[in-house]
């Protein structure tokens, strides 16, 4: 399962936002307007997730509800700073005073030190104190707060069904597993705060937050969104995925307080009603399944609902009924379905794949190497997609021992040949034939007498005919040898229309449902933008994997020119000072021009009688190849 407990700040930002236009978006506030709402909610400072106290002006809140109406959460994100990564307004002298100051004075606060640095001249006036507030909170220097006073603690009750929720997790007994073995069971319950009513109640074997999410998912379906949500601070309540979850359906999400049971005394009563009517009364040892156990629950919560509570002199369904004309009820199956996907980025490898909960996932070539935002239920892997501007992208669980195509792509001199030949000499020749075909400037007909002479094939005449003998021979080898053949076109970007249309109807066998070979598309980047062309369309259909190749990295050219250097039986040392990021910088990641730049370098060096590679020699060297 995706760890869902860390943090994500951008996502805090946008719950806290939502936090304060709720009453807006549920129609809640008790003002003549929104904008007097949002006159009055701006009057004083408003402490931000980060701990910065900010004043906002009415107007930001206004165009919070705007976005949020427009976009939802999505739109409520904080935008990328434009001078993201740029240097600051920090200088390294103002920095270190700043670290001998909180040293010091450990109690300073950001005001004060700001003001001190001003008055010494190492900060100009126009900097504000909240980038020294930043500074300090983003290193650690802010020293560790004093416990507070005792709570003057007082009860209180919403006015109405669906105000607020109360939700948590009770430990329950041990029962057999599908396996047989004894397993712990976790009650995890909502309960209105106003009727007292159980609206969601069920049994897992885990204590996570997915299941959290399908209790509540559960209890939204059936009574409607509420107001608000107290939860605890456990792994299952704080997350970043349950605070989208509930700023996409319109509920302020609340933490209790720390170690503070008592805070949320309605659902801590609840579990012990439930103890003490309930499940002290039977014999956990006759159950045998979680489902009968949870048959059990749903039938003694009805019988809850329908008890008069002692606190309220009434019964939970009672009050129920009488303010169940406040339910805000979900707009659609599918909307509420939607809200409750979790989301999560990931960036697509260069083979056009992506892992999620340690399975890895097919995804359309226009993103590879992008990070996307992929959305999913953790039980309901098969319906994962990529949201880009709106549109859905269904992911595909990789198959990795399909037939079909698959696309290798690489700039000019990269070694895509060199792999090719490397992977052609790997194959078991029991288990698979091979072909290799490297002239792609050639017609439809001269094609297909290749084809012929690559699968030892007497070449027919007219091109039904060779088309044909080509089935029959990938048939044969497939079906009769049990050893499929993998033909690899290479410079696969000067192929022709006519031909990739041609290699569709070849890959056809016994309609449409048995791939007899597997192709390899090997060529340059623009084979990519050939296949997204809407006239190969079935073609990249067929498509089971994409790679391409963006050459070596810093570390391996260095690798690389040295492995090469001790073959050829010379010393590390035959490298001047500052030679080696020369040569990384000129080589931009690709063998063939390192080679060639080595070699001319070599050559040069032992001409000139130099006992080293220096910067004079490399200079000449490349020179010498922008020449020629």
């Amino acid at each position: 399962m995706e760890k869902t407990i860390n943090k994500d700040p951008d996502r805090e930002l946008a719950y806290f936002r939502f936090a304060l236009i709720a009453p807006v978006i549920q129609g809640t506030f008790p003002d003549a307007s929104i904008a007097a709402y949002c006159r009055r909610v701006t009057e004083i400072p408003i402490a931000r997730p980060d701990g910065v106290m900010f004043h906002y002006k009415p107007a930001t809140l206004e165009r919070w509800v705007n976005l949020y109406k427009a976009g939802g959460m999505d739109a409520l994100l904080p935008r990328e700073r434009s001078d993201k990564g740029s240097v600051r307004s920090l200088s390294d002298e103002c920095i270190l005073e700043i670290y001998r100051m909180k040293e010091k004075f450990p109690k300073l606060d950001a005001l004060q030190i700001h003001i001190r640095l001003v008055q010494d001249g190492l900060l100009p006036a126009t900097v504000s104190p909240r980038t020294i507030q930043r500074f300090i909170k983003a290193n650690n220097l802010k020293p560790s707060a004093a416990s507070g006073p005792l709570k003057d603690r007082k009860a209180f009750e919403e006015p109405f069904f669906g105000a607020m929720w109360q939700a948590d997790t009770c430990y329950f007994p041990y029962i057999p597993d599908g396996a047989g073995k004894r397993q712990r069971t976790y009650l995890i319950a909502i309960v209105d705060d106003h009727s007292r009513m159980i609206v969601g109640a069920r049994l897992f074997f885990e204590d996570n937050a997915y299941n959290f999410q399908k209790a509540l998912k559960n209890a939204v379906a059936t009574f409607g969104v509420p107001n608000k949500l107290y939860v605890d601070h456990g792994p299952s309540y704080e997350n970043s995925q349950l605070s989208f979850i509930c700023g996409s359906i319109g509920t302020v999400l609340i933490h209790a307080p720390v170690r503070d049971g008592a805070a949320k005394a309605k659902v801590e009563r609840t579990f012990g009603t439930l103890k003490s009517r309930w499940l002290n009364g039977i014999d956990t040892k006759q159950i045998l399944s979680l489902n009968d156990f949870n048959l059990e629950l749903t039938e003694e919560v009805r019988k809850h609902n329908l008890t008069v509570n002692s606190s309220t002199g009434q019964a939970p369904m009672d009050r129920f009924l009488h303010t169940r004309g406040h339910i805000r009820l979900p707009k659609s199956e599918e909307w509420l379905h939607e809200c409750f996907m979790n989301r999560i980025t990931r960036k697509v490898r260069n083979d056009s794949t992506l892992s999620i909960q340690n399975m890895q996932f097919d995804v359309p070539m226009q993103f590879m190497r992008q990070s996307v935002e992929v959305r999913f239920l953790p039980d309901m892997l098969s319906e994962a997609y990529i949201l880009d501007n709106g549109t859905r992208y269904p992911l595909k669980l990789t198959d990795k021992n399909i037939r079909g195509i698959g696309v290798f792509t690489s700039a000019p001199g990269f070694g895509k040949t060199f792999a090719l030949r490397c992977f052609a000499r790997s194959l078991d020749r029991n288990l698979h034939e091979m072909a290799y075909i490297c002239l792609s400037t050639v017609s439809v007909t001269e094609f297909y007498r290749q084809f012929c002479t690559a699968l030892c094939i007497e070449v027919p005449h007219g091109k039904p005919a060779m088309f044909k003998v080509i089935q029959d021979r990938l048939f044969h080898l497939f079906k009769e040898k049990k050893k499929p053949l993998i033909l690899i076109l290479d410079e696969a970007q000067e192929l022709s229309s006519a031909i990739l249309k041609d290699l569709k109807m070849i890959m056809n066998h016994d309609f449409d449902s048995t791939n007899c070979f597997t192709l390899v598309l090997a060529g340059e980047p623009h084979l990519n933008r050939i296949l997204e062309k809407p006239i190969h369309e079935a073609l990249r259909q067929r498509v089971a994997i994409h790679y391409s190749f963006s050459g070596l990295s810093d570390a391996e050219t260095e690798q690389y020119v040295l492995h090469k250097l001790r073959v050829a039986g010379a010393a590390d040392s035959i490298l001047g000072m500052g030679t080696l990021p020369a040569i990384i910088g000129f080589a931009r990641g690709c063998p063939r021009l390192l080679d060639n730049l080595m070699n001319e370098a070599l050559m040069l060096g032992a001409q000139l009688k130099k006992t080293c590679l220096d910067a004079e020699v490399m200079m000449a060297a490349v020179n010498s190849l922008a020449l020629s």
